[in-house]
């Protein structure tokens, strides 16, 4: 709603007033015995469009985070509590998890809505225009001989409907303008969407690799032991020199070593994966199905056909 104080100047004294709280004020400026006038202004379409959103603050320089939380959208809590473990059966729900909980995947879905909103605004500026006005009108005449003057009180409501017939198809092109910045949102979500799958899918097979490695390197240091228990046998009775049980200990103190880069390795490679699927680090990923190595190509498969592929799926690639 908009309050609007005219007075000698043409543009007036305008002031912003909720439905509820409206701020009268005097008009200093008028030279008519009117104290004051008051013109109210509505449009229906803002009328109705009021209280829906809350403001957002912006940061106030650049390298400060927006941190106002609480005005996003309310998302369906999980009926289940948050457990220590988490537990996936196959890499289609950890992939599902990721694409659910990421936060690049949220701001993509947030940015779809933001440019359909945009759309409807574009859409709605083809429908008329409903303007209500009360003019509302309090005067008092000047007595020199002190006589009381009665007071007058006009009001002067009226209802006006706007419709643009022709605009050269300016509307038109707005409305083809964020139609085409909803596909671009739309082909950019894909984008995002793509890029946590790839994340998510590369992290998993680095962790399998990291336990590959592991085992491999427990195996050996395993082996190298029971090597260097039989070295360490054998120079007592004469049968190997110093030299080869101190081979021995530095080959099984290089295993060790070696497992234990592998296993720290593995801790980085989990702690990747939990990043790429939106898992809290505090939480232990659990990945509880049968590791399978993947199906390889089709032979008949041709790497212009996975490029093609790749260029109809990826708008960047374009």
């Amino acid at each position: 709603m908009l309050v609007r104080f005219p007075g000698s100047c043409e543009a007036g004294t305008r002031i912003r007033a909720t439905q509820s709280d409206l701020r009268l004020a005097y008009n200093r400026f008028t030279l008519k015995p009117i104290p004051h006038r008051l013109l109210l202004c509505a449009s229906l379409a803002l009328w109705l469009s009021w209280g829906h959103a809350a403001a957002l603050d912006l940061p106030e320089r650049p390298g400060a985070f927006w941190l106002q939380f609480d005005t996003l959208p309310e998302q369906a809590q999980p009926t289940v509590e948050r457990a220590d473990a988490i537990r996936f059966d196959s890499l289609a729900a950890l992939t599902e998890h990721a694409l659910r909980e990421r936060a690049e995947s949220r701001a993509a879905w947030l940015g779809i809505q933001a440019e359909a909103a945009r759309l409807d605004a574009a859409t709605a500026a083809n429908w008329p225009t409903l303007t209500g006005l009360i003019n509302f009108t309090r005067s008092r005449a000047l007595s020199s001989s002190g006589s009381p003057v009665p007071t007058l009180h006009r009001y002067g409501p009226s209802l006006s409907l706007a419709y643009v017939l022709f605009d050269f198809g300016a509307s038109a092109a707005s409305i083809d303008a964020q139609r085409y910045q909803l596909i671009a949102s739309l082909l950019n979500s894909n984008r995002t969407l793509q890029n946590t799958i790839a994340e998510v899918e590369t992290a998993y097979f680095a962790v399998l690799a990291a336990r590959a490695l592991v085992a491999a390197q427990a195996q050996q240091e395993t082996a190298l032991r029971t090597s260097l228990d039989a070295v360490e046998v054998r120079p007592r009775g004469g049968l190997a020199a110093r030299a080869d049980q101190l081979r021995a200990r530095a080959a099984s103190s290089e295993t060790t070593l070696a497992r234990q880069a592998a296993e720290r390795d593995l801790a980085k490679a989990e702690a990747v994966l939990k990043q790429a699927a939106g898992i809290a680090p505090t939480q232990t990923l659990v990945l509880d199905w049968e590791v399978a190595p993947p199906t390889p190509l089709d032979a008949a498969t041709l790497l212009a056909d996975l490029l093609a592929e790749a260029e109809r799926q990826r708008p960047d690639l374009r």
